[in-house]
């Protein structure tokens, strides 16, 4: 009997350290991910995750621009590669309108930089109360004294409507000399367009979808925009010089879009890229300003790229986005089929839930962007939140469809933008609700 106990006590010694040498090896396992969330286990597999996951398998790092051409996923999107070394128990810091960046960490040393936006920065050094962080192509040192309170104060505004934003002139200006521009060339439906695409009949087609965007989103959400359009578009048709703007952003640094909006501009380009793809990710684009005049401008990830992701994805046409139907394309060969838009979308969600790996809804609405956007997950993020916005409009026969309107309107009015208080207003629980978009995302994914 003693020797039988020894001999049990060995194997299950063994078999203990070879288990810990090998998810030591495999901490991104996804069980191990899902681990964070159960009770009693849940805070010590976070603390190994943490020890033991690299940085860019966590999301966090300093970005880093890859070979655009030969980093494209199977879905079309790029992704990202990212530096490992990150330094200090916080990888990022918010900055200020009114801080200003130093080339060193004295209050005596030359300024970089002013900051005249917010913004939130990766962190590569530490001195006491400076930090040194990455604006752009600029770098230097910011003094970030200890808070007492959150960022925007202990009772900041609520989340509202926001009046269309024009251009910033030193943005405007860089992507001028990129395309070699003085000024507007053309317009694209309500909006003046910068451009070196010399197609003059894309161009007449892009018009049309610029201009259905709007009409397609009040019907669709049933939210009317305030004020009238005062951005301005800028289409690339060199894909590397699309990545020489999009520098200017370092919220963006490591991301590859296909376009993004910001600071009173859309920007996209054309380069190796369908025709529909880009009146997609126009629309996309599009999209996300319609949601800062009819909606705010502070709005939660799953929720700003699940609308945008939704009525982009919606079917375009010569007379523009019908978002009544689902867009994207199914391509059949003799040997493989290729996929496109929300078609790419709806497989890689499908293949998902089919192996058990597909995130949770009430975990995807409590995402934060930098890690909605994260390396890891990003295609299945975004394609997981648009399809959720199509499910609730149109599956099920639309009866979910008012809720999210209301749910919509409520947010307008500054009411908290929560996938909780979406929850509520749909009057169902969060395993039902996963139930009945899995198997909506299922059986729309067989007619493919």
């Amino acid at each position: 009997m003693r020797t039988f106990f020894v001999v049990a006590l060995f194997v299950l010694l063994v078999g203990g350290l070879s288990g810990f040498a090998w998810i030591s090896q495999h901490p991104e396992a996804e069980w191990i991910e899902r681990a964070q969330d159960w009770p009693v286990v849940g805070p010590a597999a976070g603390v190994f995750r943490e020890k033991w996951l690299p940085p860019s398998a966590r999301g966090e790092g300093p970005s880093v621009l890859v070979n655009t051409e030969d980093s494209q996923s199977a879905s079309g999107r790029l992704v990202a590669r990212r530096e490992p070394e990150v330094i200090g128990a916080m990888p990022y810091e918010w900055v200020k309108p009114g801080m200003v960046m130093r080339e060193s960490p004295t209050e005596s040393a030359t300024v970089v930089v002013r900051f005249d936006l917010y913004a939130n920065l990766t962190v590569y050094d530490r001195q006491g109360e400076w930090a040194r962080l990455r604006h752009g192509e600029a770098e230097g040192w910011v003094r970030l004294p200890q808070r007492t309170e959150p960022l925007l104060g202990s009772a900041p505004a609520p989340n509202l409507p926001l009046l269309g934003q024009p251009p910033e002139a030193s943005r405007l200006a860089v992507a001028q000399r990129l395309l070699g521009l003085s000024q507007s060339n053309a317009t694209l439906g309500p909006y003046p367009l910068w451009t070196d695409v010399e197609e003059g009949s894309f161009l007449e087609w892009l018009g049309v979808v610029a201009n259905s965007v709007d009409a397609a989103y009040r019907q669709r959400y049933r939210r009317r925009p305030i004020g009238e359009p005062a951005e301005a578009i800028l289409l690339f048709s060199q894909q590397a010089d699309y990545r020489r703007f999009q520098a200017l952003d370092s919220e963006l640094t490591g991301l590859h879009p296909a376009g993004h909006v910001g600071h009173g501009l859309v920007a996209l380009y054309t380069s190796v890229r369908e025709d529909d793809e880009v009146a997609e990710t126009l629309a996309h684009e599009l999209t996300h300003l319609l949601n800062q005049r009819a909606l705010g401008p502070a709005l939660p990830a799953w929720l700003d790229e699940g609308l945008a992701g939704d009525l982009g994805g919606s079917a375009i046409g010569p007379r523009g986005v019908d978002s009544t139907r689902m867009g994207g394309r199914v391509s059949r060969g003799p040997a493989s089929v290729t996929y496109s838009g929300t078609r790419a979308a709806l497989k890689q969600t499908r293949d998902a839930i089919a192996t058990g790996k597909l995130m949770p809804l009430q975990r995807l609405t409590t995402l934060g962007w930098r890690r909605f956007v994260s390396p890891l997950d990003e295609e299945n993020n975004h394609a997981h939140s648009a399809l959720f916005m199509r499910y609730l409009i149109d599956g099920e026969e639309g009866s979910q469809a008012a809720a999210l309107q209301e749910f919509l309107a409520s947010v307008a009015q500054g009411e908290p933008a929560t996938g909780e208080a979406l929850r509520q207003r749909l009057d169902r629980s969060w395993r039902r609700l996963d139930a009945g978009f899995q198997v909506w995302v299922t059986q729309t994914a067989g007619l493919l």
